[in-house]
């Protein structure tokens, strides 16, 4: 059974993958789309579990999508649920659709609209394999095999707090530099990558005597990264920093992103030298 630190593209069954169906501008049913064509369907419930979704009289299958039928439980997403009228809101402007003329909603419970489909499949991932490239991080892999203690920072926007992951327990920021606590405890409890990243280091390295620190805020871009990176991130004494950031500043050009990631990497070793850095892409 795959687990959640199994590589997606290295496994014939997947578990959980998360799928919704909404509607388009058109009104035709979008969503239902899979990472691969399923061979057999294991499993397809609802957001909780409590709802066993039945093949042929919930859904069908046609190659990589799942079909919703005439008289289906799945929930449906209305497009008038998430859509609003887009008046020239700068805030709003990274979520506007491609009409322009509407943008996106962000709601907490959109999740009760989500399924969880778990399958078999034969095929092959072509898509991109990323490269094991520890030897780019060599002080923090010497501290690691060691077990020496390293203090690992996650820098971030929502997405590394853990705002949508159900089973969040994370210590953050908010936007004021302000400790904040964040708990989620709904089905399936899955914690905030950054506890799953922790966590899967501490068992690859027993010895391993890692400190976590969450320094990200939600609705943070890399401007507010830039500007605060030294006063959020450098009383941890961070040995290694893994760097999120990226969604909410969509509408900034690619100069003015490169730019300020290069200037979290200043200020943080201002006072940390010899820290090392990993940076995540944005979605």
């Amino acid at each position: 059974m795959m687990s959640s630190h199994d590589k997606i593209w290295n496994t014939e069954e997947i578990q959980d993958e998360v799928i919704c169906f909404s509607a388009d501008a058109s009104g035709a049913e979008i969503g239902g789309n899979l990472l691969y064509a399923p061979q057999q369907i294991l499993r397809l419930c609802s957001w909780d579990g409590q709802t066993q979704y039945e093949q042929d009289r919930d859904f069908t299958v046609s190659g990589r999508r799942i079909l919703r039928t005439g008289n289906s439980r799945i929930p449906f997403l209305t497009r008038e649920t998430y859509c609003r009228p887009y008046a020239g809101q700068p805030e709003k402007a990274w979520l506007r659709l491609p009409s322009g003329n509407e943008y996106m909603e962000i709601f907490p419970e959109i999740y009760r609209w989500q399924c969880r489909v778990s399958y078999r499949h034969k095929e092959r991932w072509t898509g991109f394999i990323p490269q094991q490239q520890t030897s780019r991080l060599p002080r923090s892999m010497g501290m690691l095999d060691s077990g020496a203690p390293l203090n690992l920072v996650f820098y971030g926007d929502s997405i590394t707090v853990g705002w949508e992951a159900s089973g969040c327990d994370e210590h953050a920021v908010n936007l004021a530099g302000e400790e904040i606590h964040l708990l989620h405890n709904r089905p399936p409890w899955q914690p905030a990558w950054a506890q799953v990243v922790t966590g899967a280091l501490s068992e690859a390295y027993p010895k391993a005597l890692i400190r976590k620190f969450n320094r990200s805020a939600g609705a943070a871009t890399t401007g507010w990264g830039a500007e605060n990176a030294k006063k959020l991130v450098g009383p941890c004494a961070p040995d290694l920093v893994v760097l999120a950031f990226g969604m909410n500043s969509l509408q900034d050009t690619p100069e003015r992103f490169l730019a300020e990631i290069q200037e979290i990497l200043v200020q943080i070793r201002l006072g940390n030298p010899q820290c090392e850095f990993l940076l995540v892409s944005p979605m």
